[in-house]
């Protein structure tokens, strides 16, 4: 794992990996932020950097 990731390293992460739920919150669509958290897809991204 990469011991040198930076705070903001981690938030680009985690905003890049989480799944989208637009779909299912219609009308609420670019107002629920990044999305839900993915913590698999965001750790095998970051163990690859």
């Amino acid at each position: 794992m990469n011991k040198k990731i930076t705070p903001k390293e981690i938030e680009h992460v985690l905003k890049e990996t989480a799944d989208k739920i637009d779909y299912a919150n219609i009308g609420l669509s670019e107002q629920l932020g990044a999305g839900k958290l993915n913590a698999f897809a965001a750790i095998s991204k970051i163990r690859n950097m």
